[in-house]
């Protein structure tokens, strides 16, 4: 290969794309350029060695402090400035030997290395996230193989016989975390960063059919429940389409420990000026294997949670929010990944296999959907996509 070529693949950088899909284009191709050039024994290193050494290397320097000391230097001073093994040590909370400790920087000379994006991003909820790979992903995906083997290589689709993460663990995904609230933060964390990362669902929805013929008088029906809804995030990205929305039509629901964390979390943002939530979103505990509380609204929406769970389960979640839906009125919106037949992307594969490991998930194709939502008296009315987005949007409404 030419030197021009290799100056030409170093060239290229993220600002050269005009959106997130070309440069996610451009990173599939990348994927395949890189599988076509290594070899098997490369490929299987990586696969054996630097993955799993570079995942526990930065968890090191996390709990260490570097990375989270280094990003509020970057805050503070001068972005980008190089530092000397002897700064980046002082930044330690514990005193460690400098060989365990330097990678996933930009090295500029005899010990001294440039921040990257990323190794700033491990100072945040990124790294978070990675830690999620030792809390919960390692060993259960190390678990998958024997406990296939053993239930005879069943699918996800009924946790009574399916439950590879209890198999590993001793305690169901969301039991452990409830459980440990030192595991929850780093699913937290991986959620809320996959959230940001895919396309808000009112880009390829229109919301106006929604807001056209709702009723929003004074003590009206909720125009929109956001099922199992986090962090409100959804919610604000309707609002953003709507400002002029009044309150008490807007709700987020979710476990009580949840609604709690993230009430105080609200209080703290608001303490520090950078709100995370719109004085008129209510925040509601709900379990949605209970019967749904608010009945007749206009809107029932669901973002990645059907997924999370095989189709016996997703039969009772259906069936307490049919029994709230007002005929002719009432949609259920299912914002999730349609798997193709064919050229499924890396993205989706990798969250199947994850659904798989940790909560017996699966990502469904159209025809799947279709099946468990028709199963309990719905029916679909559209299937809303945009080449752009991880995700597309199933409207449903009662039969």
């Amino acid at each position: 290969m030419s030197s021009d070529t290799i100056r030409q693949l170093n060239s290229i950088r993220p600002e050269n794309f005009a959106n997130d899909f070309e440069r996610f284009e451009a990173k599939e191709a990348a994927r395949g350029l890189l599988a076509r050039l290594e070899t098997p024994v490369e490929h299987a290193w990586a696969l054996m060695a630097e993955q799993p050494f570079a995942i526990a290397g930065l968890i090191l320097v996390k709990d260490l402090g570097i990375w989270a000391r280094w990003a509020a230097l970057e805050k503070n001073g001068a972005p980008g400035a190089s530092r000397s093994l002897e700064e980046v040590l002082s930044m330690s909370n514990a005193q460690v030997e400098p060989n365990l400790i330097l990678f996933i920087l930009e090295e500029v000379d005899v010990d001294t290395w440039k921040p990257t994006p990323f190794s700033l991003a491990m100072g945040g909820d990124i790294g978070k996230m990675v830690q999620a790979s030792l809390d919960h992903t390692y060993l259960s995906s190390a678990n998958l193989p024997k406990f296939l083997a053993k239930i005879g290589y069943a699918e996800p689709l009924d946790l009574d016989r399916f439950d590879n993460y209890t198999d590993t663990f001793g305690d169901p995904f969301w039991a452990r975390c409830k459980e440990n609230p030192d595991l929850a933060p780093s699913f937290a964390a991986m959620m809320t960063a996959l959230t940001a990362y895919k396309m808000d669902w009112t880009a390829v929805y229109d919301t106006n059919r929604l807001a056209s013929g709702a009723d929003l008088s004074p003590g009206a029906p909720a125009l929109f429940v956001d099922v199992a809804g986090l962090h409100g995030m959804d919610s604000m990205r309707l609002l953003a389409r709507h400002p002029s929305l009044p309150s008490g039509l807007l709700f987020v629901q979710d476990l009580p420990e949840v609604v709690d964390f993230q009430i105080q979390a609200d209080k703290q943002a608001a303490i520090e000026g950078t709100p995370r939530l719109d004085a008129r979103i209510t925040r509601m505990p709900h379990d949605f294997y209970n019967p749904q509380p608010l009945l007749g609204a206009r809107t029932y929406f669901f973002h990645s949670i059907l997924h999370d769970w095989p189709d016996s389960n997703c039969v009772r979640i259906l069936e307490n929010i049919k029994g709230a839906m007002k005929k002719g009125y009432s949609k259920l919106l299912i914002y999730d990944v349609i798997m193709p037949l064919k050229e499924a992307t890396t993205l989706a594969c990798a969250v199947d296999m994850y659904l798989m490991v940790l909560d017996s998930g699966i990502e469904r194709t159209e025809a799947h959907w279709r099946e468990i939502i028709e199963s309990v008296g719905l029916k679909v009315v559209r299937i809303d996509r945009h080449e752009g987005a991880v995700e597309s949007m199933i409207e449903v409404e009662l039969s």
